[in-house]
This record gives structure tokens, sequence and C-alpha cells, in this order.
């Protein structure tokens, strides 16, 4: 086998051959920290306990959205452990209860996360009854996403990246319950949403670890049946580059020659990873197929 097909075989393996299994936690609970049920079942927004209004991602486990020694701010160093905490809501500029890495509209502040955990909506396609592999969430998470989701429904899945490492989780909404229909000041109620999340480190690849200012450009994107190419990176070599399209588990589906920086398909709707390579320089980017 010649250098360049034994480079291309490497570098354009299906990303399955790097799978690394995911571990499923299930049935975590988000409150609003006003809410009856965690307040020793006085009216709704008389009290506070925030214990399990947060979330830890590396541990595994709820954290306080607030200190409650002081009733209020975390130090830098414990906010480092926050990854998801509870966001808007009526004490929360009066927007959707979701959930935030960033600083909370709640409190004024005094309820934040480390501002480095991402959540972005899962793209068309991604099933996570399915996902085995945290490559595959990997391969979902988009190169630029949100640390803030605003009403998140019932089965709604978002795309997590842990504290910008490779550590990767998919989290879906099972439940969600808000203030009821005609609540009024003085009512007990509860605001809370549920979840379940696969999770898992990825293997550097050097494959996989493309950051966005090494990204190509596609258009449209999404696209149906055509998109063009654009942005590849000063020293490619366009006559050797070859395109190599690769589905959620890691199949090759489609490949062509790179010269004409057009690509005709006919994928099915779904996420797929558009590669170009010229066997020395590799650039990715996802796409997303619509019909």
């Amino acid at each position: 086998m010649n250098r360049l097909k034994f480079t291309l075989l490497i570098t354009l393996a299906p990303l399955a051959t790097f799978a690394q299994a995911v571990t499923e936690k299930k049935g975590i609970r988000i409150y609003e920290h006003h809410s009856s049920s965690i307040n020793g079942g006085k009216p709704f927004g008389v009290g506070a306990n925030g214990a399990m209004c947060g979330y830890d991602f590396v541990k595994h486990q709820h954290h306080g959205s607030f200190n409650p020694a002081n009733m209020g701010k975390w130090s830098a160093a414990e906010v480092e452990n926050i990854d998801m905490v509870e966001h808007g809501g009526p004490f929360g500029k009066n927007t959707p209860f979701g959930f935030t890495s960033a600083t909370s509209t709640i409190w004024a502040g005094d309820i934040m996360g480390n501002g480095k955990t991402s959540f972005a909506k899962a793209p068309l396609g991604f099933d996570y009854a399915t996902v085995t592999d945290v490559e595959t969430i990997k391969n979902a998470h988009p190169l630029i996403s949100p640390n803030t989701v605003n009403g998140p429904a019932v089965g709604d899945v978002y795309i997590s990246r842990i504290r910008t490492t490779n550590m990767y989780a998919a989290i879906k909404i099972t439940a969600l319950k808000n203030l009821p229909a005609g609540y009024k000041s003085g009512d007990t109620a509860t605001m809370y949403f549920d979840f379940d999340y696969k999770y898992g480190t990825a293997k550097a690849t050097g494959i996989d670890d493309v950051d966005a200012a090494q990204a190509i450009s596609i258009h449209p994107n999404p696209a149906n049946g055509a998109f063009a190419i654009a942005n590849l990176p000063a020293g490619m070599q366009m006559d050797k580059a070859m395109v190599y399209i690769t589905d959620v588990t890691g199949k090759t589906v489609h490949t062509q020659k790179a010269d004409g920086r057009q690509v005709q398909h006919q994928l099915q709707a779904g996420l797929y990873m558009v590669t170009v390579t010229d066997a020395h320089i590799i650039a990715r980017q996802k796409l997303v197929v619509t019909h």
C-alpha cells in the first residue's frame, strides 16, 4: 500500500472506529427554587431552597443554585462546578423557565454557572434512544453553541459540551411543570423539569478535534440535494482533495473529488459530517440535510 493510500485510510477511518461507550443517568430533576415541593410546603415564592436547582455533570450530582450560607453567590471556585442552573421563570424577568451555565436572570445575577458548558438543540436526525457512543454526541455538537436554553419542551434533546473539555452529553427533557393556569399569589405550586442524559469522554483522534477556525463553510446549510464548499484551508491541494460525507454512525455515504467545490448528493434527511482532505490537511463541517 503506498503512502497516500495509507494516510487516507488512517485519517478517514469511520468515527465509529474510535467509539467510546456512553453511560446514562435518568430521572434528574431541576426545580425553580421557590417551589412549594422544596420550600417546606409554603406558598410558591415564600422561602427558598436551591439544593436541587443546579447540576454538576462531572460529579453527576445536584448542586445548589445559590449559597445557602449567605443567600447569594457562590465563590468563583465553587461556580466552576455548576454546569446547569435554573434560569428564567416568574422570578427571572418572567421569561420561560429553562436552564443556563451562564448568569441566570433569577435574583439579579446571584445565581450563575461556570459559563463554560454549552447546550444546543440536537440536529435533525439525532435519535437519543439509539445513541451508544460519545462520538455520535460529539459529532452532533455545533462548532458554535449557546449556553442558555429558554423554555425547553418535553421530548427536546440538547447536545452539551461540558466545560469546553472532550466530555459530551445528550440531554433529553422527560417532564416539565410550570405554574398552573389561574395561579395567584399565595397559592402553593411547583416548577421543575426532568431530564435523562447520556455522556462520555471522546477520544482525541486528530480528526474530531477541528475547531471553528479550521472548519470549512457549507452553503446552504441545511441543504437539500446540493451545496457548495468554501473557506478551505490555505495550502490544501485542490487537485488532490477529496470530499467524504459520513453519517452519525461514522459510515461513509458519499465520496467525490473536491476540485469543483460543488457537491451533488442524494442523502436522506439527517445530520452528517463533511470532510475535505488532500491527505495532508483535513477540514470538516457538520451538514444538515432536509427534504
